[in-house]
C-alpha cells in the first residue's frame, strides 16, 4: 500500500480491516495473528518474514498495535 517496496515483511496497510492474514491461509483473529508474527516460517514455509523470539509483552503490544491498523 505504499512505495517503500518492503521485501523482508509484509504489507501491513489495513491488515486490521482483513478478515485474513498470512496470504490468505488464516482467519484473522488476535490467536492466529499472533502465531504469525512468532514464527510465519510454519504457517507459510518458505515466506521472506523470519521468526521472531519477541517476549509475551512485546508480542501482545506488537498484536495490538497491528489490530489497530483498519
Amino acid at each position: 500500500g505504499t512505495r517503500a517496496q518492503g521485501r523482508h515483511a509484509p504489507d501491513l496497510t489495513h491488515v486490521a480491516s482483513r478478515s485474513r492474514i498470512g496470504a490468505g491461509i488464516l482467519p484473522h483473529n488476535a490467536g492466529t495473528r499472533a502465531a504469525w508474527i512468532v514464527n510465519p516460517q510454519a504457517i507459510k514455509p518458505g515466506v521472506n518474514m523470519p521468526p521472531h523470539g519477541f517476549s509475551a509483552e512485546d508480542l501482545n503490544a506488537i498484536n495490538a498495535y497491528l489490530a489497530t491498523l483498519k
